[in-house]
């Protein structure tokens, strides 16, 4: 959100309402103070919780649930003071918000619209004009976007939304299930590719970071 966090706090406080009433009372009973320690949310907790969110210009808050098989549920948010001098070199800078949901959650209450990213403070590919790139806008993709089940739905201020069917698919190349429409989009979109950064000890190597980052376009 390229918005200050004194504007959207109230929106946040109210949609994190809704989370916690969709998952249960119980299902976020974890919170980080500012020094990074976990603690049990009891009712002082959740009072400083609140307090931090109602701060006027900073608030930085993560919430997770403590089921023994992983954190099933999770919030968090970045809200920052847009245009300050400390965010002077930061021209991307947002206020973000995330709600983590289980893939069982999903399957029982079917497709939820949103994103999946998994570094909140981070933004995405961001806002562009028709005349920059013939590519670019709804009539660019629908002219390059021909795979049966392909949509681009054209919004204000020259953005599109591409949707690919009701649910995400999952392929399997195995069974020759190689998700041409989810090939076709990403050979559009490849000169923005999203390169992660990759970390010194990380679970898999650099090779295969950069192979799974290219799985739709190699």
């Amino acid at each position: 959100m390229r918005h200050p966090h004194s504007e959207v706090a109230q929106g946040v406080l109210t949609a994190l309402e809704h989370y916690r009433s969709a998952i249960g009372s119980d299902g976020l009973d974890l919170y980080a103070d500012d020094d990074g320690a976990w603690w049990k949310r009891d009712e002082e907790g959740w009072d400083l919780i609140l307090r931090k969110l109602h701060r006027p210009h900073r608030a930085n808050i993560h919430l997770v649930d403590a089921s023994a098989d992983g954190h099933r549920y999770r919030f968090d948010y970045d809200g920052k003071r847009l245009g300050s001098p400390a965010l002077v070199h930061e021209p991307g800078a947002v206020s973000a918000v995330a709600f983590w949901l289980p893939t069982e959650y999903l399957e029982e209450q079917g497709p939820v619209p949103g994103v999946g990213y998994s570094r909140s403070g981070e933004t995405l590919l961001g806002h562009w004009h028709e005349g920059e790139d013939h590519l670019l806008g709804a009539t660019g993709l629908r002219s390059r976007l021909s795979c049966p089940g392909t949509q681009v739905e054209e919004m204000e201020g020259g953005r599109a939304v591409v949707t690919r069917g009701a649910s995400p698919e999952a392929g399997d190349t195995e069974a020759g299930q190689m998700l041409p429409g989810y090939r076709e989009l990403a050979q559009v979109l490849e000169p923005w590719l999203y390169q992660e950064t990759f970390l010194p000890g990380s679970a898999f190597s650099e090779e295969e970071l950069r192979r799974w980052e290219r799985r739709f376009l190699d």
